[in-house]
């Protein structure tokens, strides 16, 4: 039966022939698939920790006044003033 099925033109995945390659995809498509697999989650993750950030600072009496003074130290008072108008604009 062997002599059989090779005869047909079929191969055992063993031997190496087309049905061992079949699987096999360019380089680039898994690194691809991969790049793309953690810019979701790095996207999903950063989206949920600003959505946890501003429940926090709305919700803990000194979560806000922390991350106020913390970004003014960082990118100045006229920024986090109109971080602020921005901020109160979308919660009105």
């Amino acid at each position: 039966m062997k002599s059989q099925s090779l005869e047909s033109g079929a191969e055992s995945p063993s031997a190496g022939g087309p049905a061992a390659t079949k699987t096999s995809t360019p380089a680039q498509a898994p690194r691809a698939r991969k790049l793309r697999r953690w810019l979701l989650i790095g996207g999903g993750g950063g989206l949920a920790l600003v959505l946890l950030l501003w429940v926090a600072v709305h919700r803990i009496p000194w979560m806000g006044p922390l991350v106020a003074n913390t970004l003014r130290a960082i990118i100045g008072t006229d920024n986090v003033a109109r971080l602020e108008d921005f901020a109160y604009g979308l919660e009105d």
